[in-house]
Formats: C-alpha cells, sequence, structure tokens
C-alpha cells in the first residue's frame, strides 16, 4: 500500500522485445529509462515465438537456387492489379529490380525489400497499414545488422517457416526461441552500463496527463 514515485526520462511499459528494443535505443542515445513488467520475466510473447526473425538478407539466400515457381511468384506480384498508388510504386520498383538480376543471369534466390512489402500486405488481405508496412520491412534488415552487433550469432542461411511466404526467415545459432533477442539486447545494455531500470512484477495501470500531455504512469505491485 506504500506510494512510491519513481522518476525517468523515458518510461517504457511491457518488457517485451518491442520494449526491450526502445529501452536499449532510447538510454543508447542517452536517456534514463524505466521498464514496467506485468510478469516476474522479460520476453513477453518474443520469449515464447520460435525465435525466427523475417529480414531481407540477401548474403543468407545466395547459396539458394531460384526455382521456376518462385520466379512465377515474383512475376505475379509485379504484374497483379495494385490496391493503391503505395503498392504500385513497391511493383515497380520490385520490376525494376527482378529485371537487372534476370539481366545479370543469376540464379541464387532472389529477394526485395519491395516483395516483403507486397507479401505482407497482398497475403495479409491488404488489413495492413501500408505505411508501416514499408516502415517494418525496410527496417528489418537494419534491425538484423543492429542485433549482430550485439553479438547475435545469425545462421548462415534463410529458411521458409509455417506461415511465412519466401526463404527470409533467420535465426540463432545459439538460441531455440525467442529468448535470445531478450537475453543479447539485456546484456548488450548490462556492459555499455546504459541507464535502465527493470520493474518486474509491476502492473501499469494508467497513464498521468497533464495538460493533455502523457507524463507518467500508474502502477501498482503484482503482488
Amino acid at each position: 500500500g506504500e506510494l512510491v514515485e519513481r522518476k525517468a526520462d523515458v518510461i517504457v511499459i511491457g518488457g517485451g522485445g518491442a520494449g526491450v528494443a526502445a529501452a536499449h535505443a532510447a538510454a543508447d542515445n542517452g536517456a534514463s529509462v524505466i521498464i514496467v513488467e506485468k510478469t516476474a520475466a522479460l520476453g513477453g510473447n518474443t520469449v515464447r515465438s520460435g525465435g525466427y526473425f523475417n529480414a531481407v538478407y540477401p548474403e543468407n539466400q545466395k547459396n539458394q537456387t531460384m526455382t521456376e515457381g518462385q520466379i512465377k511468384q515474383v512475376e505475379t506480384y509485379c504484374t497483379m492489379e495494385p490496391k493503391d498508388d503505395i503498392m504500385k510504386s513497391w511493383q515497380e520498383n520490385l520490376a525494376s529490380e527482378f529485371a537487372a538480376y534476370k539481366a545479370a543471369g543469376s540464379t541464387y534466390l532472389f529477394d526485395s525489400i519491395y516483395l516483403h512489402m507486397i507479401q505482407t500486405y497482398v497475403d495479409g488481405d491488404y488489413i495492413g497499414n501500408p505505411a508501416l508496412i514499408e516502415s517494418m520491412c525496410a527496417k528489418a534488415p537494419e534491425t538484423y545488422e543492429w542485433l549482430r552487433g550485439m553479438g547475435f550469432d545469425w545462421k548462415d542461411n534463410s529458411i521458409v517457416i509455417v506461415g511465412s511466404l519466401w526463404p527470409r526467415s533467420n535465426m540463432s545459432k545459439t538460441y531455440k526461441s525467442g529468448i535470445g533477442f531478450i537475453e543479447v539486447m539485456k546484456d548488450d545494455a548490462e556492459a555499455k552500463s546504459l541507464n535502465i531500470e527493470y520493474d518486474l512484477e509491476i502492473k501499469a495501470e494508467s497513464l498521468i496527463v497533464e495538460d493533455g500531455r502523457v507524463t507518467g504512469v500508474q502502477a501498482v505491485a503484482a503482488n
């Protein structure tokens, strides 16, 4: 029942993959950070995942040969009726990249962030926000390298997993689940002495709003 007031530049609600990454990025840029997590451990759904990360990373795909079926798939995505102007622009860029790939006589597995965007949009029944899809797919390779820089030991090949549409699923050589993402980010933060505090078993209940601006969080101990 004791009221405790804590202060930080940034409060992150939830210590899953997104929360831990956000906290790391903020602290790496000089902010003090508190992560508020309602369970007894960091990880959330990221820990429960299979540990795969979809990102276009051609170096992991060059040891695979492009099949006729895959060629037809790319051509289909290039020529299908676009849903909107942003999809049309993705198709134009994809067609240009694929034409260059074929002109070079390449036979390794082709991939493109534009193909990733189109597949995410089309095979998600056009429900996704195109701007967010574009951001996710374009930044996925950067995130891959960001994690590698922390010591995440990616396997040297990309595969297809259940529910994915292209061999661009990447995973760790060491970790068999999503716990690897959490541990690598947390270990890197500790090695760099980043200013991050982890409040576990603390449940955020409401936001504190002053003059129309969120200035804090009200939370209670989970136990």
